[in-house]
């Protein structure tokens, strides 16, 4: 007869739960407070700036939105012992994915702002004015693949 595989097991255990709520919750609450020090500029109602001005909007509010849900569920899980932590992380494991896409969300919303705020400060799209689009799309480029590293490769 063979032997027994070993049962794996969850990979939702206390210590990595609070570990990964709060460093979703301090780098949200970061990206949210950069968002908000560009939100605090008058935007006009041009349609790009304007547009600008929605996607930062938006940014602070997804980054805010995940930086309070880890520290809501970070509560709930540090009163719990370490089985009714899995328990909880696998009964729950949509709620638990929702901080981390969140904000992922508000960062891709910050970074698209940045992009367009630096357009519309060196005077929109302009011919002359091209390398602020070159540069933005590098800088973008450069952070989709570190996303796709840290999520991909292991």
């Amino acid at each position: 007869a063979k032997p027994r595989e070993p049962v794996a097991r969850c990979l939702y255990d206390r210590e990595r739960i609070m570990n990964d709520m709060t460093n979703t919750g301090t780098v949200g609450a970061l990206v949210g407070g950069f968002a908000l020090s560009i939100f605090d500029r008058p935007f006009s109602l041009d349609s790009l700036e304007f547009s600008t001005g929605i996607i930062i909007f938006l940014s602070v509010h997804l980054c805010t939105f995940s930086a309070l849900s880890s520290a809501i569920i970070y509560r709930r899980v540090n009163a719990m012992s370490d089985e009714d932590a899995e328990k909880f992380a696998v009964k729950w494991a949509h709620v638990m994915k929702l901080p981390q896409g969140v904000f992922v969300m508000g960062c891709l919303c910050y970074l698209v702002g940045v992009i367009l705020l630096g357009i519309v400060n060196n005077g929109g799209l302009d011919a002359h004015k091209s390398y602020v689009v070159a540069f933005s799309l590098c800088g973008g480029a450069c952070c989709v693949m570190i996303g796709w590293m840290l999520a991909f490769v292991h």
